[in-house]
């Protein structure tokens, strides 16, 4: 079996305690509650019991798995990723849908740190019940150490990317300093592709949603409709669509939030992801016609979109993967570690 591929069958319950089972091999202890968790636990409770019920069906089979409390699960997994000051980081991840007569494809780098390049994962639910539909997705597996080798006990599974039989979601960052709390923004992937098979489902859905930070969200699904939900806490939520093709990086293309990108530069003036969609806009103007599934990897592969940043002080981003999907024919590859000649591939 490819180590870089998790597999999980059941019900929200039964996969949690599968991965509750596997977390306890790796050394998990949940030892360390997050500094905003007393502050903010029962308002995020809240919103999960109304937004998102079933994660926390599968937080409860975790904490059976795992053998610890299940409050204790709960608070971590609630709050671990709320922050009294959002950072953007230096760079990061390109996302492109296109529709032709050959296919609906996606292309995606993610565009990460180090620690996530031999660690990520491909992971896949199935389903067994009516509450979801089965799911594939890809995970940096919660690293967050700059420049570090991270053990097994600081894995967590953070699906980035996702998609079903008819639908793929996946996220970028987005400039903006304000926090709140909310959905974490992997579990709004997941939650839109076990909930939605078109499109409209997802906007919907994610327009409504809290977050607890800006982010940009790409959708497409198997019938050629392509959309990117830009959502701000500081400008609201603002729709593009196309039936051709569409771009996300790491800024707003929105007119109603492109003002917000000046915040970009206040931290990294030559940020990258200006260069890195002017790259697929221009190839993609040129040849989305003419795209197929061969021709993803290679335009993904290639600088700007493809990040090598290594040993930045801080900052290091290095794109971990690369993700080429075809929702028609529900074909995928993915490339793990795109730089190393070791690189992995997981495909069907």
């Amino acid at each position: 079996m490819n180590a870089r591929a998790l597999k999980f069958k059941g019900s929200y319950t039964e996969i949690g305690k599968q991965v509750g089972l596997l977390y306890k091999k790796w050394g998990h202890t949940y030892s360390d509650i997050p500094l905003l968790a007393d502050q903010y636990y029962s308002q995020q409770l809240k919103i999960y019991e109304k937004f998102y019920p079933q994660y926390l069906e599968f937080l409860e089979g975790l904490a059976k798995g795992i053998r610890l409390n299940k409050d204790k699960i709960l608070k971590f997994s609630l709050t671990s990723f709320l922050s009294a000051a959002y950072n953007i980081v230096a760079r990061r991840c390109s996302i492109f849908a296109a529709n032709n007569k050959h296919g609906v494809f996606i292309g995606r780098n993610y565009d990460w740190f180090e620690s996530s390049e031999l660690t990520s994962k491909f992971i896949q639910y199935d389903y067994l019940n009516n509450k979801a539909f089965s799911i594939k997705g890809i995970s940096d597996m919660g690293t967050t150490k700059p420049g570090k080798l991270v053990s097994s006990e600081d894995f967590y599974f953070f699906i980035e990317d996702a998609w079903n039989n008819n639908l793929y979601i996946g996220l970028t960052g987005a400039p903006g300093k304000k926090t709140d709390i909310g959905i974490a923004t992997p579990h709004v992937v997941q939650l839109i592709a076990e909930k939605c098979k078109k499109v409209d489902e997802a906007i919907s859905i994610l327009e409504s949603l809290p977050i607890p930070n800006s982010q940009i969200y790409t959708l497409a699904d198997k019938q050629g409709n392509l959309a990117v939900v830009e959502k701000s806490l500081e400008g609201g939520s603002k729709i593009r669509r196309s039936d051709s093709f569409i771009i996300a990086t790491n800024h707003f293309n929105h007119e109603d939030l492109v003002y917000l990108n000046a915040k970009v530069f206040e931290k990294v003036p030559w940020h990258s992801t200006f260069g890195r969609y002017h790259y697929l806009e221009a190839h993609l103007v040129a040849s989305w016609q003419k795209l197929d599934f061969s021709n993803v990897h290679p335009l993904m592969n290639k600088p700007p979109v493809l990040e090598n940043w290594r040993g930045v002080k801080m900052g290091d981003t290095i794109t971990d993967w690369t993700l080429a999907l075809n929702l028609q024919n529900e074909k995928y590859r993915i490339n793990f570690a795109p730089l190393l000649k070791n690189n992995v591939f997981v495909a069907n």
